[in-house]
């Protein structure tokens, strides 16, 4: 009993599909052929020959949206680390984690377009006022301490 057949494996232009799949967005490589998203994702996820998959899987990795997607991951995590250095009271390491927190915003900004290219800050203090409001004065004077001594010298 056979099934229906793949459109894309009886493409006369199947070898330019296949190598397109490597370099571009199955949706793109959908529209410049005239075949469904679907049709394409079933051939690619059933028929490329498997070095040809190793490469379009590589090329993915590195796509501005896997990019995003890893910095919100990422940017998730630092926050749930930053709440249990909250929690545990330890200012110093809350400081640092809101430090990269900052980079992380910074960096997800810029590859949304949400910030220039060229800028370098986006000030938004009142995340690093909430995040210090319950520290004492004695845990301030420490992490100024530490502060100091992560110094460079000018």
């Amino acid at each position: 009993m056979g099934g229906t057949r793949c459109t894309v494996c009886d493409h006369p232009q199947r070898k330019a599909i296949d190598l397109a799949l490597t370099a571009s967005s199955e949706r793109s490589v959908a529209k410049q052929h005239g075949l469904s998203p679907a049709a394409i994702h079933r051939h690619k996820t059933t028929h490329l020959r498997p070095s040809l998959a190793r490469v379009a899987a590589s090329r993915e990795d590195v796509s501005a949206n896997g990019v995003i997607d890893r910095m919100v991951e990422l940017q998730t995590r630092t926050l749930a680390l930053l709440d249990a250095a909250e929690k545990n009271s330890k200012p110093v390491e809350v400081a640092r984690i809101i430090r990269e927190c900052r980079e992380n915003e910074l960096a997800l900004a810029r590859l949304t377009g949400l910030l220039r290219e060229g800028s370098t800050t986006i000030n938004d203090n009142r995340v690093q006022i909430a995040a210090m409001a319950n520290v004492s004065e004695e845990d301030l004077r420490t992490l100024a301490a530490g502060f100091r001594r992560e110094a460079l010298p000018c």
